[in-house]
């Protein structure tokens, strides 16, 4: 197995491990798509209007030496739903009803995006992409995940997006 560890962890000498069997990409360091829960996310995690659960401040990294900031998305099947009009109080009682939510989705975002130097660590560590759907989107689908990549997407903000392959409707909104 060829080791995809191409990404840096805020410095260009410490990789940042990227789940991968046979370049099946499944996540980004601790991170892993469907396996990761809730309870194990770091940074501030507030629901959105479909019930996911956005886990933002969640950690830096490089691609392609620039910094990239990391948000998580939990699916918003829980137990501890948040009633429509309400929010939840703190973050131990989301943690605690929805600590078992899976990762569906993770958000690398790059300010001031060098598109050239994005698009070359992404082909190092995942591979060539198979697929271009716009000028500025490239497409990587594996077992385990799709990862679209918009360079940029909004002015000179590059995103790079990891979604479970059983988010299709997320999926569809990312790739038109």
């Amino acid at each position: 197995m060829k080791a995809a560890v191409v990404f840096a962890l805020v410095s260009v000498a410490v990789s940042l491990g990227i789940g991968c069997k046979d370049r099946g990409i499944s996540g980004i360091g601790p991170y892993k798509l469907g396996e990761t829960t809730l309870a194990g996310a770091p940074g501030v995690c507030r629901p959105v209007e479909d019930g996911t659960v956005w886990c933002f401040s969640a950690g830096r990294i490089a691609v392609g030496q620039q910094p990239a900031t990391v948000d998580l998305y939990f699916s918003p099947h829980c137990s501890g739903a948040v009633p429509e009009g309400q929010t939840r109080d703190s973050r131990a009682e989301l943690r605690d009803q929805c600590g078992d939510s899976p990762l569906v989705e993770i958000l690398l975002s790059i300010r001031a995006c060098k598109e050239d130097a994005a698009a070359e660590a992404l082909a190092r560590a995942i591979g060539k992409p198979p697929d271009r759907r716009a000028k500025a989107k490239l497409l990587w689908q594996t077992g385990s995940a799709v990862i679209v990549a918009q360079l940029p997407a909004d002015g000179t903000t590059c995103e790079i997006n990891f979604v479970a392959p059983t988010e299709t409707a997320r999926i569809k909104h990312l790739i038109q």
